[in-house]
């Protein structure tokens, strides 16, 4: 019973992990997008911020796989 519970909860703990770094990532995108379009030449400087952003997620969902 309890090795069922632990496995129960740790999946429970990965899918939280993988949402939540989800949805992180669009609210970033978000508002990255916002101020892109009122303040365009800092626009490089949002893409590398992005793109760290997009390797976060991919690492905390590999993490949590």
């Amino acid at each position: 019973m309890r090795r069922s519970l632990a496995g129960a909860m740790s999946w429970v703990f990965r899918a939280a992990l993988v949402l939540g770094a989800v949805g992180a990532l669009g609210y970033y995108s978000y508002l990255t997008f916002e101020q892109l379009n009122a303040a365009p030449e800092s626009a490089e400087a949002l893409r590398l911020k992005t793109v760290a952003a997009f390797t976060l997620v991919l690492i905390l969902t590999a993490a949590a796989a």
